[in-house]
């Protein structure tokens, strides 16, 4: 898939949990990679929960303490369904949320970016 002005937000789908950092480097080269491409990267560092309800999911607080996983996985897939295409990130396999976010982005017919990393 190219770039094109109507069509280029990918979101980055990858491990967080039980990472270093959650893997923030990881997901930073990443969007580098893809604007360097041409494309608008959507890192789910970037996504805030917020809600007015009480929190759902895993009762292990994840993130900044006030939202638990389940919070972050349902803002980081609202958002996913307005991307036009999502890449995969090395370790995703062993990740709830990157496995979950992938068969989303497929069941709703989200293409996929294969990104050819130089540490990969």
């Amino acid at each position: 898939m190219e770039p094109s002005e109507c069509a280029k937000r990918v979101y980055i789908a990858g491990p967080i949990k039980g990472m270093e950092n959650g893997n923030r480097e990881s997901f930073l080269t990443y969007a580098r990679e893809l604007a360097r491409l041409g494309y608008t990267p959507v890192n789910p560092w970037d996504i805030k929960p917020s809600h007015d309800g009480p929190c759902i999911g895993l009762e292990v607080e994840h993130g900044d303490g006030t939202h638990r996983y389940g919070c972050y996985l349902r803002a980081d897939i609202e958002v996913l369904m307005h991307c036009d295409a999502f890449t995969l990130m090395p370790g995703w396999t062993n990740s709830v949320g990157a496995t979950t976010e992938m068969k989303v982005a497929l069941a709703i017919g989200i293409p996929r970016i294969v990104l050819r990393m130089e540490s990969e």
